[in-house]
């Protein structure tokens, strides 16, 4: 299982804000009310969330185990997969061992199995990825992402928030998302089903509204 994060909400909002040195000036913290500081921070969300989906698909999520429970759906036998749900590792239904992947689908926020009765349980292992944030999102909700998940995003988003004609720590920002994904993809080597980052295109700037 992969350890969870450190970060807070608030925590990875501030490392984001500093990655961008927009999180102070003259040791006082700056207003968002006006300027350019006020156009990061309407854009933030959006941007992060962006950032989020990126990361989810090329770097490492938190590995979690649930128990799900069958009903019968339209004929078919299935379970309502957990809110954080990314993507299935391994099912085992009834309590017996785990099937292959061509054995059950996820569709539509359910688990369909056919060796599964209505009324059995079966345990799922699966990926975890923290749904979108929202302006209602607690500053101490703990942020759920691997730090070095967590770390990548903080860049990414910082460098997709980055004024456009400051392309010099773009670029740095980048770089620095590039050598966490660079060294996670070292480290695990073989597990090509998880890390998508060097079979896509290099990422591009995520289009600025208004």
């Amino acid at each position: 299982m992969k350890e969870r994060s450190t970060y807070t909400f608030a925590a990875l909002k501030d490392s984001v804000y500093q990655a961008l040195d927009a999180f102070s000036e003259n040791g006082e913290r700056v207003s968002v009310s006006s300027g350019e500081a006020a156009d990061t921070e309407r854009r933030f969300l959006q941007t992060l969330n962006q950032c989020l989906r990126r990361v989810c698909m090329s770097l490492p999520l938190l590995e979690k185990r649930v128990q799900l429970t069958f009903t019968s759906i339209d004929g078919e036998s299935a379970a309502v997969l957990p809110e954080d749900f990314f993507k299935a590792l391994a099912f085992s239904p009834n309590g017996n061992r785990k099937i292959g992947k061509t054995d059950f689908t996820v569709r539509e926020g359910r688990l369909f199995c056919r060796t599964a009765a209505p009324g059995s349980v079966g345990i799922l292992d699966y990926t975890a990825a923290p749904v979108a944030f929202t302006a209602e999102t607690s500053p101490e909700q703990p942020i759920g992402l691997p730090d070095i998940t967590a770390d990548a995003l903080v860049y990414l988003t910082a460098a997709e928030l980055c004024p456009v004609e400051d392309s010099e720590r773009y670029t740095r920002l980048l770089y620095r998302y590039r050598d966490i994904a660079l060294n996670v993809y070292n480290v695990e080597g073989g597990r090509t089903d998880r890390n998508t980052f060097y079979k896509a295109k290099p990422p591009r700037r995520l289009r600025k509204d208004g």
